[in-house]
């Protein structure tokens, strides 16, 4: 912060009259001479943002739109209220102080935003809708902001992001292709373990710098200590873009239906407000999207060279010109939120939309290595696991893609042949506890130093990855055996060669879950006879969707691999060398055993089971539908299960099952219930019939 003193600081001479104390002047003060008429503007831009809290302008007691402003243009006196036109184009103005540009930002957000979800409910402020139009109609407003991401304040560069994500949605048909291609460019430019060097005292590029560096390979570039900033910032803007949904339209406390009033407007419009239809239902934020997307595609090959050539650097010591580790990990960061944004489930596009995302995903397995940080572990796991969308999407089809098989396939060869679990971070760390601190440290509480997370996720994406593996075999065995009318000599010869394949895929997913096995076991207080099935659920016992979700994973590879027969008491762990592959695989992810571990970890709380069958957010329905079903195929292997843990769990756990049928019968009968859950009513009625016949 610079100091500036107007009058001398020394004591005054003896028999003068005691002057004032010097006056200080930071920069920025709203007083001094940089923040000439700030006062003003923070009352007028805090006034408009307080009536947009509201959803409405139309009661804003003062003009929309303000003075000239100071810029000295000749532009009439009916500018908007957050015309840019003061800042430079390069996003700086050393008239505006740094409240006042973060103060601009931020209302230029809450009106872009407050329109785009009026706009998704069809009916709006007139006014505001009017002001949304005069902000994105302006030519410089968006090159600005992407100036701004070389500002050297974080914050400022934060709110900007989030400002030129918003007037992105807000723009919709209005969107320029050219600022999509200046995001690329700085994307791409600093992702490059060896940028182009540039000239000293070199301004930051403004959007029109950004494209002549595209055609005109001899133009100016950034400063080098810009690029991984730009970076971040650019792949944010689209990342968040791309993740808008529908969804967040509509807040949870709001009225879901908006005409819900007949005399005056929507719910989430005050009652002064004169709003009005959407004139263009059709131009929406899709539009933006898809635009997004399809930008992206074009480039997207050279994106994931540039980043992954960054990824690749980590831990060698070609490490980038003038950028530092945490730099490097917040571009790296940036990107795979932007990837995983792109594939989720959640953003709901189409195949089509996603499948050019796909095509690259192998690359991704060859980086995880010791050399990578952490963080980049998680968020990489974090993407591959939401590409293997097995509990919401995979499990549910009855023919797989290409790609997600393809991945699987991949992780599974790397945890059995390549050993990439025992490159997970923090295993070879002093002290041997798993989260990189020595064991010896009592200052921290037990567990703190865990990664937990991480583990979860690396465990996750192998179930995941066994999973597709089996269901891919499954699927394939029975289109094959449709196919086959009689048995002659060229089919008996196919399956026993299909037989013999899937031998081989049998004794490589036994490999697979003992390794999975003896990781976790080696970094987690299991016990060392505790089999797959219980710890699985101590695992994931605080994350209700991956828990499910490996629940079902387990449940699939059992009844898809696991040969039949009672399960025994005996451990999978230190043993099998002897027991067929099919049994080892089935004592290992026993259904039975899993589901009870389950009951014990939930308290036996028929609640909480309720509670996740009505809820959205984890797969439940999947598993309570084909646990049901397997348990009353396989009654006698249940009753087995439980019986060898004792305890009368199989009485605790029918009890709990009772329970909820009574629960959900009761919504049912007030037709409080989402969906149509009769298979399961039924299904538990069965297993109770069964229950009661094996206990005479």
């Amino acid at each position: 912060m610079v100091f500036a003193v107007k009058e001398s600081s020394f004591p005054p001479i003896m028999g003068e009259p005691v002057r004032k104390k010097a006056r200080i002047e930071t920069e920025g003060d709203e007083d001094g001479e940089e923040g000439k008429g700030w006062g003003e503007d923070k009352l007028t831009l805090t006034e408009f943002q307080t009536h947009l809290l509201t959803h409405c302008l139309c009661s804003y007691p003062g003009p929309v739109y303000v003075r000239k402003d100071r810029s000295g243009s000749d532009e009439p006196r009916d500018n908007f209220i957050l015309h840019s036109s003061g800042l430079g184009e390069d996003g700086h103005n050393p008239e505006w102080t740094r409240d006042h540009l973060l103060l601009f930002l931020a209302t230029v957000q809450l009106l872009c935003e407050t329109e785009v979800r009026q706009h998704g409910h069809g009916i709006v402020c007139p006014r505001l809708a009017e002001s949304r139009e005069r902000l994105v109609s302006s030519p410089s407003l968006a090159p600005q902001l992407i100036a701004l991401s070389a500002h050297g304040d974080p914050f400022v560069v934060f709110a900007a992001g989030r400002a030129l994500s918003a007037l992105l949605l807000a723009s919709r048909s209005r969107l320029e292709q050219a600022w999509l291609d200046a995001l690329l460019s700085d994307a791409l430019l600093a992702a490059r373990v060896n940028p182009p060097p540039s000239p000293p005292q070199t301004p930051a590029l403004s959007i029109q710098h950004s494209i002549h560096f595209n055609s005109n390979n001899h133009h100016r570039h950034p400063p080098l200590r810009h690029l991984p900033r730009r970076a971040t910032f650019a792949l944010d803007v689209l990342r968040r873009v791309v993740e808008w949904r529908d969804l967040d339209l509509i807040h949870p406390l709001e009225d879901a239906a908006d005409g819900g009033r007949e005399d005056g407007p929507p719910s989430h419009l005050p009652e002064t407000c004169r709003s009005t239809p959407v004139s263009d239902p059709e131009d929406d934020e899709s539009h933006v999207k898809c635009v997004c997307i399809k930008a992206l595609v074009s480039r997207w090959s050279e994106v994931v060279n540039e980043f992954g050539s960054l990824l690749r650097s980590f831990g060698s010591p070609h490490s980038g010109v003038g950028m530092s580790g945490d730099e490097k990990e917040a571009a790296a960061v940036a990107f795979l939120s932007l990837w995983e944004a792109i594939v989720a489930v959640k953003a709901n596009l189409s195949v089509a939309d996603t499948e050019p995302f796909l095509a690259h995903l192998g690359e991704l397995v060859s980086l995880l290595r010791p050399t990578l940080p952490p963080v980049l572990w998680r968020h990489l796991l974090s993407l591959l696991n939401e590409v293997l969308c097995y509990g919401s999407t995979l499990a549910l089809q009855d023919t797989l893609a290409e790609e997600p098989c393809a991945l699987a396939h991949l992780v599974v060869r790397n945890v059995k042949d390549w050993r990439l679990l025992d490159g997970l971070p923090y295993r070879h760390a002093g002290g041997g506890r798993f989260g990189g601190r020595g064991a010896g440290d009592v200052s921290d509480a037990a567990g703190e130093c865990e990664d937990r997370p991480l583990l979860q996720k690396a465990v996750l994406l192998v179930l995941k990855s066994v999973a597709v593996t089996v269901k891919e075999t499954r699927c394939e065995s029975s289109s094959d055996d449709s196919s086959v009318g009689g048995m002659g000599i060229e089919e008996e010869e196919e399956r026993r060669a299909r037989d013999a394949d899937l031998a081989v895929i049998e004794r490589g997913i036994r490999e697979v879950l003992r390794r999975l096995d003896a990781c976790v076991k080696s970094l987690l207080p299991f016990h060392p006879e505790a089999p797959l099935a219980h710890w699985v659920v101590s695992l994931f016992s605080d994350q209700d969707d991956a828990l499910v979700e490996g629940m079902v994973c387990c449940l699939d590879v059992a009844v898809g691999l696991g040969g039949p027969g009672p399960i025994t008491a005996t451990s999978v762990g230190g043993h099998g060398s002897a027991v067929p592959p099919s049994l080892f695989i089935r004592r290992a992810l026993s259904p039975s055993a899993t589901f009870l571990q389950f009951l014990h970890a939930v308290s036996h709380d028929a609640g909480v089971l309720l509670d996740l069958l009505v809820s959205n957010e984890t797969c439940f329905l999947l598993y309570l539908l084909r646990f049901l079903k397997f348990a009353r195929r396989n009654w006698e292997e249940v009753v087995h299960t439980a019986a060898a843990i004792g305890r009368n769990r199989l009485g605790e756990a029918i009890g709990v099952l009772i329970r909820l049928r009574l629960a959900v019968e009761r919504l049912v009968a007030k037709a409080l219930f989402p969906y149509n859950i009769n298979p399961v009513l039924r299904l538990l009625e069965k297993c109770e019939h069964l229950y009661d016949a094996s206990s005479r």
